[in-house]
């Protein structure tokens, strides 16, 4: 049974169930308890039922490529500086404490990359 058909005959058992008897006669301020009482709850479940899903979907769409557009600066500006610390690497081969310092650059931006999730392939 598809959720229409399903929806379409809990409101028909909930109309059924409340429905005065021959015997009964109910006031127009028995049936605004009836309301009061039975109607928030169907709205809330309906609400929980169908807005989550929507709220998630569109998160989902939204928010990766806000992201991506946000980090796509820093993508950049890392591979500027891994290019910059490789040039500057060669032409200080022997120099030993200025390859010590751009061996911990390195480190630091490699660091970097892994708290960002940056795949080095991604930023090359």
């Amino acid at each position: 049974m598809d959720k229409n058909t399903k929806d379409i005959l809990e409101a028909l058992n909930f109309i059924k169930d409340r429905m005065a008897t021959k015997d009964e006669v109910l006031t127009k301020d028995d049936v605004r308890d009836i309301i009061r009482e039975e109607v928030p709850p169907m709205i809330d479940e309906a609400i929980q039922r169908t807005v989550p899903p929507m709220i998630e979907a569109a998160i989902q769409k939204t928010v990766p490529p806000l992201i991506e557009e946000a980090l796509r600066p820093i993508y950049h500006e890392l591979r500027a500086i891994r290019e910059d610390l490789e040039d500057l690497r060669h032409r200080v081969k022997d120099m030993a404490g200025y390859r010590k310092e751009i061996d911990y650059a390195f480190e630091r931006i490699a660091a970097i990359e892994k708290h960002l999730g940056i795949d080095r392939k991604q930023v090359a």
